[in-house]
């Protein structure tokens, strides 16, 4: 299983390109999750309102609460568990090609790393990991400081490209 790591900054460009990457890889015929980090500790609550069942056994003192529909399935859990521990889940199930994952920069994965600007530059310095940054300033200037792969923030295909020929160039039989 490919698991692949896109961090930086609020507002770096992170979630455009897995919703970029995302349609490729379902194209090329990938069964994809994604893990999020969501740093908004009001939405636990949101979804475990007392109005609904799910709701209900939340408030009771359940540690963790799966709802199941025939569509899917969601776990609200009191618990953190870490990525690599959500990871481990996604890989148990046996039912994913590819993990990509938005944040946790500290995360033991090879990752694409989203650079602002000089701001940022202590990101590829003290990150593990690194396959490719990507940039909102000029691309040569970044290239003149680190000797990873730079790509530009205003154009993934050639990133895309990248991430898609790292993943072996085939899927099911197909080149993608």
């Amino acid at each position: 299983m490919n698991v692949w790591q896109v961090a930086g900054y609020h507002n770096s460009g992170k979630t455009t390109f897995i919703t970029q990457l995302l349609p490729r890889l379902k194209m090329a015929g990938c069964r994809v999750a994604t893990i999020k980090h969501h740093g908004h500790h009001e939405a636990l609550q949101t979804v475990c309102k007392g109005e609904t069942d799910t709701g209900k056994h939340f408030e009771s003192g359940a540690d963790a609460v799966a709802y199941a529909l025939s569509t899917g399935f969601s776990v609200v859990s009191r618990q953190p568990f870490s990525v690599k521990d959500l990871v481990a889940f996604y890989q148990m199930s046996g039912r994913y090609d590819v993990i990509l994952i938005e944040g946790f920069k500290q995360a033991d994965y090879p990752k694409i790393v989203f650079h602002r600007g000089e701001e940022d530059d202590h990101l590829i310095e003290q990150l593990n990991h690194i396959q490719a940054v990507v940039t909102h300033q000029e691309t040569e200037a970044l290239a003149r400081k680190t000797s990873l792969p730079v790509f530009s923030a205003n154009d993934f295909e050639e990133l895309i490209s990248m991430v898609l020929s790292r993943l072996g160039g085939r899927h099911n039989g197909e080149i993608i």
